[in-house]
């Protein structure tokens, strides 16, 4: 037998007994109840067996119907129970007011029996219909959260199978990679220079291809994030034409880039990532490009305003390559896909570079896209979204102040320069290029015409510069002693050359001379020009790098370093490069090993693994920095963590585990030492009375508007307590995002009134900040305040 279903709640509310019996008797179906008043009805609503529907009369003495539904809809208890009002009044107002209360319906008296029923049981299904919807909508919302954890469990399980995968393959590549370079060192015949170049190419592209699956799988599981700091753009890109420049000219294709001078010098952003799409499409660019050229071209999307906190900056790179069928323009970005499989089989790669470019663009809040016909070439384009300083929107010259040098404030308006290069789009940047310097320049596209510039130059007006593409020479060797007798210039002398040939010695055979490597970087051409025109200045560019530089010297004293290593070919690639250059190394094998060490030998710096058998690297740290078997003078030895492991909250978590330095494999003998070599400047001389220290003044004369100087001294004596205290919360709570901010209000301020000693201090700490190396930022936090204690009290001094 099956039971009855519970009758239904109704609560009728009505001050006339009469109206409460009428109604009662109208819905004998349901389990009725009854309040002769307001209270009584919110008695019995908020008590543990509420009513499924309330009938309320308006017109009742001390609290009518409206006052009971406000207070009803008001507590979360019994907003839900619906309240249909019933009146003898028939004012549209009434009804108006009852609906706005949260009402669902208005029943006026005398009562209609068959309108009761029908609209009571109309609103209790409606009601039974949205619990049933609630308690669906909970149990689905139960089953996605279920999923949602199991899809992160299984993210988590994949993305700890990615580290551990390329935990394993780095390791060895670490060997393969150091050993292949060192042996480049040893002067090896050609044959056997080809055969390590090819192992040394081949190690990298499985690098890069592992460095791509890592970005797929971050970008899968929600954690890669963007970096937000100021960097600079012109030389972000020029550097990444650069670092492509060797490959380019190798297979004969002129690389140009242009970047229009009316972006700002410095944005704000994700340099390394804007650096990795930068690449990723150049890479394609020049693989798929078998002659021509390829040219990278940034510049605004939209008009930048002095005023603007941010702007949208285009980006392409254009070939002259194999291009890309219509049909198969829209698959190219997916994952491991290429435009067809011949291509992977004619010029390698796994197509992870546009997958993971795009994922990058849409980070920076633009847009991949391409442009493309076969046999003609491609142009790949993006936009993506900076942030600007005040610095940027209103300097939007290409100096930055990383770049300037006494002489960078010399104009060079009024002196000119001939151009020769048959290049005609890189003619073109070229001309734009010393224009925006304020160069006269005149250009030609090859030698006859750069022999009728000359001859039809007055002797008394000659070119002060000329310029002249590699490509002349090679072809006209008669050109150069030829340009030694010629009265229409000054004898000053650019050659633009290949990076795969860099300074030769034929071509510059004119002095004075200069050979700038392509493609041109606009602060070394400057640089260059300013050389020859014996203004003073320091060029970047010195003689052409062999092609496979020997391992770098150590920067510093040499020192006594403790190798903690399982593996035994990363063990003695470390010592040989350690020990060539200068230092002494004791190698220990795992954790345990590495305390016994410590125990007995004093040790200036700890190169340590940090997966290992027996104890892993963080154990060992920790042992180490808590005084476990460990002398108390040694707790504080520095540790740099040496791991095969590239994911961020490896490196977080070397950190906070108190180690001092972190180190990727594989990684090059340079890269080895200039991670210790911060830590190789404690050169162990006699100890000597040191020099009296000269401190710098606490204040500086600020020049400029008095009005504007008095008005940034009252805002600094004024908001500098106030700013210190909170960043002494933001140190304390470890927040750097907080701290940076407020430390460049510090920087920034005391520039303006001339605090010199408090602006060093905040640039410290916030540099301290930004690698969250608390211990430090706490230490240069006491100065500062101190800091800014004496120069609040020499701005108060009468004389200031």
């Amino acid at each position: 037998m099956i039971d009855a279903q519970p009758k239904k709640k109704v609560l009728i509310v009505d001050d006339q007994r009469t109206n409460v019996d009428v109604l009662v008797g109208i819905l004998p179906e349901y389990e009725r109840r009854v309040a002769l008043n307001g209270q009584q009805a919110l008695k019995i609503a908020r008590s543990d067996n509420p009513p499924d529907i309330i009938l309320l009369d308006i017109m009742m003495p001390e609290m009518n119907g409206h006052q009971v539904c406000e207070q009803l809809k008001a507590d979360p208890k019994t907003a839900d129970i619906p309240v249909i009002f019933v009146t003898a009044r028939r004012e549209t107002e009434d009804e108006a007011m009852g609906l706005s209360l949260g009402a669902v319906d208005y029943i006026t008296k005398p009562f209609n029996a068959s309108i009761v029923r029908h609209r009571v049981k109309i609103h209790l299904d409606l009601k039974e219909q949205r619990d049933n919807l609630e308690t669906l909508v909970q149990r689905r919302t139960r089953d996605l959260e279920q999923a949602r954890l199991a899809a992160e469990t299984a993210n988590q399980a994949k993305s700890e199978f990615l580290a551990n995968m390329s935990h394993e393959i780095r390791t060895p590549m670490n060997a393969i990679i150091g050993m292949t370079d060192l042996l480049l060192d040893t002067h090896p015949s050609r044959e056997q220079r080809d055969f390590l170049e090819i192992i040394q190419t081949s190690s990298r592209s499985l690098l890069e291809l592992l460095n791509g699956i890592l970005d797929l799988s971050r970008i899968d599981a929600g954690s890669l994030h963007l970096e937000h700091i100021p960097f600079d753009l012109l030389g972000r890109v020029e550097n990444a034409c650069e670092g492509l420049a060797l490959l380019a000219h190798q297979k004969g294709l002129e690389l140009l880039c242009h970047i229009s001078p009316e972006l700002p010098g410095s944005l704000i952003g994700d340099p390394l990532r804007l650096s990795q799409i930068l690449v990723n499409l150049l890479n394609n660019a020049i693989k798929f490009t078998k002659q021509g050229e390829v040219v990278v071209r940034v510049s605004p999307m939209e008009k930048i305003r002095p005023d603007a906190e941010n702007c949208l900056v285009h980006f392409a790179v254009q070939d002259t390559g194999i291009g890309i069928p219509t049909d198969r323009l829209g698959r190219i970005f997916d994952r491991f896909t290429q435009a067809d499989g011949s291509i992977t089989r004619s010029f390698g790669g796994t197509g992870l570079g546009l997958t993971i470019s795009r994922h990058l663009v849409e980070m920076m809040g633009g847009v991949l896209w391409v442009e493309s016909r076969v046999d003609q070439g491609s142009t790949f384009h993006f936009t993506a979204r900076f942030n600007m300083t005040q610095r940027c929107a209103v300097s939007p010259g290409w100096i930055l102040e990383e770049r300037r040098n006494p002489g960078q404030s010399v104009k060079l308006t009024g002196t000119s320069a001939l151009v020769a290069w048959p290049n005609p789009r890189g003619r073109a940047i070229l001309l734009e290029t010393l224009q925006d310097f304020g160069i006269d320049a005149t250009a030609v596209d090859d030698a006859d015409p750069l022999r009728i510039a000359l001859a039809g130059r007055h002797a008394d007006h000659p070119f002060d510069v000329l310029i002249l593409d590699h490509t002349l020479p090679d072809r006209d060797p008669n050109l150069l002693a030829w340009l030694k007798d010629q009265a229409g210039w000054r004898g000053h002398l650019i050659i633009l050359v290949p990076a795969h040939r860099g300074q030769n010695g034929t071509w510059c055979t004119l002095h004075p001379a200069v050979c700038c490597r392509k493609p041109v970087k606009k602060y070394l051409l400057r640089q260059h020009i300013m050389h020859l025109l014996g203004y003073p200045s320091e060029s970047e560019e010195g003689p052409a790098e062999e092609a496979h530089p020997a391992t770098p010297e150590p920067k510093g004293a040499s020192i006594n370093i403790l190798l903690v290593e399982d593996i035994l070919n990363n063990q003695r690639l470390a010592v040989t490069i350690l020990r060539r250059a200068g230092h002494w190394v004791t190698v220990a094998n795992n954790g345990a090993e590495a305390l016994k060490a410590i125990a007995s030998h004093a040790f200036d710096l700890i190169l340590m693994d940090l997966h290992m058998p027996e104890m892993d690297g963080f154990e060992a740290t920790r042992r180490i920095r808590d005084g476990e078997g460990v002398a108390e003078a040694k707790r504080n030895i520095p540790i740099i963590a040496v791991t095969a492991r590239v994911m961020a909250a490896e490196q977080e978590r070397c950190q906070k585990s108190g180690m001092n330095g972190f180190l990727r494999k594989p990684y090059h003998a340079r890269q080895l030492l200039e991670a210790i070599a911060p830590f190789c400047n404690r050169e162990k001389l006699p100890v000597a009375t040191p020099p009296p220290v000269t401190e710098a003044p606490i204040l500086k004369p600020v020049t400029g508007d008095p009005e504007v100087i008095a008005r940034n001294r009252l805002r600094f004596l004024n908001e500098g307590p106030d700013q210190i205290s909170a960043l002494h919360q933001a140190i304390a709570a470890q927040d750097p995002a907080r701290a940076c901010q407020l430390a460049t209000w510090f920087k920034e301020s005391a520039l303006e009134v001339g605090a010199t000693r408090v602006r060093v201090k905040a640039m410290l700490l916030g540099g301290k900040a930004e690698i969250k190396n608390w211990t430090d930022a706490t230490t240069i936090l006491a100065d500062l305040t101190q800091e800014l204690t004496k120069a609040r009290d020499a701005l108060l001094r009468p004389e200031n």
